[in-house]
């Protein structure tokens, strides 16, 4: 939300106040998405989420009792299916065991991001787990973007992450870092390990894309430790439902049935998994 408003204060060229906003209709809308796109060269898939969210701020308005002919449905974007992206094994276990001793920022970094990759979940709520939402070694969490509720056992990697930063806070688990931070210090970590395999990812400003081929480190960034989550674990024939039930995937057609997982049986897969990585 706050990239969004800025980029909106940059477009009204002014603080976003209710004399500002009231005067925001239909036109002004596709105006401010022209501006994202030709002015800040926003590919098309960012502009869609802005202008996701800027829906969700005009309905919180009308509870402010302003109301804006706005309409963001109508607002056509069509972002091609992105490239995706996951490490390898080799490529993990390189990040994972990389001694950072000396560089506290790189370091907590890397923790965050691998425990990230053990427990398959979003920045948004790995930065807010909280040391009472961990019971029996079992990780409470109601996902922050989907309200729904997972139960994560804690593989052995993930537990001593917990454990190394046992002091540093009464209530969270971990420290604080923002997710532009992080991301930015994933990639320097990522070029610093040598970690140079081409990717290929979609560059789309508008109706065309095109491929563009970088190295991995430029590449890198919190929310590829989901998607690795995920390749690895069905790496080592984790069971689909069982993954499923991790991430809490909500339009996966057997989603009614992950809740019924017994935890000692997804614990059993996880530990599968990552207490004997692959080299």
């Amino acid at each position: 939300y706050e990239a969004m408003f800025n980029h909106l204060r940059g477009f009204v060229g002014k603080s976003i106040r209710s004399t500002t906003v009231k005067v925001f209709d239909q036109s002004k809308l596709e105006s401010f998405v022209r501006h994202m796109q030709k002015v800040k060269k926003l590919q098309v898939v960012t502009v869609k989420k802005y202008v996701a969210y800027f829906g969700e701020f005009v309905e919180w308005l009308k509870t402010q009792d302003i109301n804006l002919d706005i309409n963001t449905n109508k607002v056509h974007l069509r972002p091609v299916e992105q490239i995706q992206f996951s490490l390898t094994w080799t490529e993990f276990n390189t990040i994972a065991k990389a001694q950072l001793n000396e560089n506290a920022k790189l370091d907590r970094t890397r923790d965050l991001f691998c425990f990230a990759v053990y427990t398959g979940q979003r920045y948004s709520d790995v930065i807010e787990i909280r040391k009472s939402d961990i019971i029996d070694n079992v990780w409470h969490l109601v996902s922050k973007k989907t309200q729904r509720p997972i139960k994560i056992p804690l593989v052995q990697p993930a537990r001593a992450l917990i454990e190394k930063y046992s002091d540093y806070d009464n209530q969270f688990a971990f420290p604080k870092i923002s997710n532009q931070k992080v991301n930015k210090n994933l990639k320097e970590l990522a070029k610093e390990l040598g970690l140079d395999r081409p990717v290929k990812q979609h560059k789309q400003v508008s109706r065309e894309a095109d491929v563009l081929t970088k190295p991995l480190h430029e590449h890198l960034s919190f929310h590829d430790a989901r998607r690795t989550f995920v390749t690895l674990s069905r790496s080592k024939s984790m069971d689909v439902e069982l993954v499923t039930s991790v991430t809490g995937h909500k339009n996966h057609k057997t989603y009614q049935r992950y809740h019924a997982l017994e935890t000692t049986t997804v614990r059993s897969a996880l530990e599968t998994v990552f207490e004997n990585p692959s080299e």
